[in-house]
């Protein structure tokens, strides 16, 4: 992979004058992939069960979907997005806590 010369090389990126406007978003080019845990522009929009089990089952199932995602495309980023819609949905429930158990568990393999 070569560097970038300049932000505005970024395919990404919007560019006004030698400052950045604006970044890629999924609302803007419709180019968020089809994740079943995601909906329209909401990166995080999981189904729950209200069954702890079954949720946390659900969670880690999703984080196998993004870490496919991940390792097919070699890029990562989608995961920050996933992150921020968390927070941003307030919801910290069992969906959640089997979705961090398993991008932990990948992530200690990879260390290793």
């Amino acid at each position: 992979m070569q560097p970038v010369a300049s932000i505005a090389e970024l395919p990404f990126a919007r560019v006004s004058g030698d400052r950045p406007t604006s970044f890629w978003s999924a609302e803007e080019s419709g180019a968020m992939p089809p994740f079943s845990f995601a909906r329209g522009s909401d990166y995080w929009y999981p189904t729950r069960t209200g069954r702890y089990t079954q949720d946390c089952a659900r969670g880690r199932a999703y984080a196998d979907e993004l870490l496919t995602y991940i390792r097919d495309t070699g890029s990562s980023i989608i995961l920050g997005h996933v992150a921020a819609a968390m927070v941003a949905g307030v919801v910290y429930g069992p969906v959640e806590i089997g979705f961090w158990s398993r991008i932990n568990v990948a992530l200690v393999r990879v260390s290793r």
